[in-house]
């Protein structure tokens, strides 16, 4: 009798039994047929056929089918582990070439934050790039519409779906800074890098463990920032350092990019000045010039009447 190749179950007496006559004549009706898994429709309609003639439950078993299946089943999952891994190599590739576009075209220059697409637009010439703080959504499209240089952007931190949107949207990067309870969100995931504000170098190691390609300090005075920012120098941090300022002079700039900076972020306080555009002009040539300390001598002389008054 054929163990391994039927059970049968006799539904009359309600028990189990073994027909060795039956067995033999499925067993012959199986090995005829070459290949088990192309032929399954044929057997199940003979098995079912038979079933009704006999009154008996048939409950075939494969050993070859099984083995098949499972052979079929580590294939596949070999298959999907191999896109997941191809998958993975394709958004690290995607994301180091967007950071490093991005850093080479913002290095030792001038971030702009901006409240509305008129400001964006009177800086697209003159500044490296742009930054939005406000999770206005409208405002992002329109400015990245309007301008031809880098938009930042923030979101909440912690909110990945915010950063999700940003990231579909086409912001060059996303500030990850805003207020929030939520703790801080992996940010290997995604596309683009991630730029987070910190008070200290252990929150920027942190940051920098979750995937951050740059910190920034929180807006301030130069008195404030440049020991922050040279603390985190000093320690060699894994990062693009960037700090925010309220609003600077060109000494400032020339300061900061001299001690290592790799980019300044300039708060929207540079559009309250009785001329803007000449002074985001003057901050933007002491980012190109800041070795040159004669032509930062130049651009400070050039702009001591339109500096803000905080500034002075």
């Amino acid at each position: 009798m054929f163990y391994d190749d039927m059970l049968l179950y006799n539904q009359r007496d309600d028990i189990f039994i073994m027909e060795s006559i039956l067995c033999n004549h499925i067993h012959y009706y199986f090995n005829s047929c070459s290949h088990y898994q192309k032929r399954w429709d044929r057997k199940k309609e003979y098995l079912e056929n038979f079933s009704r003639r006999s009154h008996i439950l048939f409950i075939p078993f494969y050993p070859h089918m099984i083995n098949y299946k499972k052979q079929k089943k580590a294939t596949k999952m070999k298959k999907i582990e191999k896109m997941e891994i191809k998958y993975q190599n394709f958004y690290k590739k995607e994301r180091l070439s967007s950071m490093n576009n991005l850093f080479e075209e913002i290095e030792k220059g001038i971030i702009i934050e901006i409240n509305d697409v008129k400001e964006a637009i009177s800086v697209n010439k003159a500044a490296h790039a742009i930054i939005i703080r406000n999770f206005d959504l409208e405002l992002i499209e329109e400015t990245i519409d309007a301008v031809s240089i880098p938009v930042i952007a923030s979101c909440r931190i912690g909110h990945f779906i915010e950063a999700k949107i940003l990231e579909k949207i086409g912001v060059a990067m996303i500030d990850e800074s805003n207020p929030s309870k939520m703790q801080h969100m992996t940010k290997n995931n995604f596309s683009i890098p991630f730029l987070c504000k910190v008070e200290n170098m252990e929150e920027a190691r942190k940051r920098i463990e979750e995937g951050a390609a740059a910190i920034r300090t929180e807006f301030g005075g130069i008195d404030e920032i440049s020991g922050l920012v040279k603390n985190f120098i000093d320690n060699s941090i894994n990062a693009k350092i960037i700090p925010a300022l309220n609003i600077a002079t060109p000494a400032d700039i020339s300061l900061l990019f001299q001690i290592g900076c790799n980019a300044i972020i300039i708060s929207s306080e540079v559009f309250r000045s009785p001329n803007p555009p000449k002074l985001i002009d003057s901050l933007v040539k002491a980012a190109r010039y800041y070795n040159d300390i004669e032509k930062i001598f130049h651009f400070s002389k050039a702009i001591n009447k339109i500096l803000p008054s905080q500034a002075k």
